[in-house]
């Protein structure tokens, strides 16, 4: 994969990205943060047969600073059937529902990198 560069740094990476969102139980559906049990994102860079499934840790984005939050990468699979398996395993009940999807870049930036 061809590396860009900018001004600010050079992007190392760059794919679809989707979010899931599993809600807490007896909650039908996610009206806030804290309605929410799991927060996952699967990212798939471009021109490859890769699948990254990380869980995201709610505490940072309960505390509303961004600057706090991870991501714990879970599993790297070639097959999104795979992932889509891992999601359904990890938590049966209630099911992980899809809540967004768009384009990344990770960057590198003055030392460390970028979403």
């Amino acid at each position: 994969m061809a590396k860009k560069q900018s001004q600010d740094g050079r992007v190392l990476e760059h794919g679809d990205i989707f979010f899931f969102y599993r809600p807490k139980v007896g909650v039908e559906m996610a009206r806030n943060l804290e309605d929410v049990a799991d927060f996952h994102i699967i990212l798939h860079p471009l021109k490859t047969n890769l699948y990254r499934f990380a869980a995201v840790s709610l505490m940072g984005l309960l505390s509303g600073n961004l600057e706090a939050w991870e991501a714990k990468l879970e599993v790297v699979e070639t097959y999104l059937a795979r992932v889509m398996k891992k999601l359904k395993e990890a938590h049966p009940i209630p099911a992980a529902r899809a809540c967004g999807e768009g384009i990344y870049a990770i960057a590198e930036h003055r030392g460390h990198t970028h979403l």
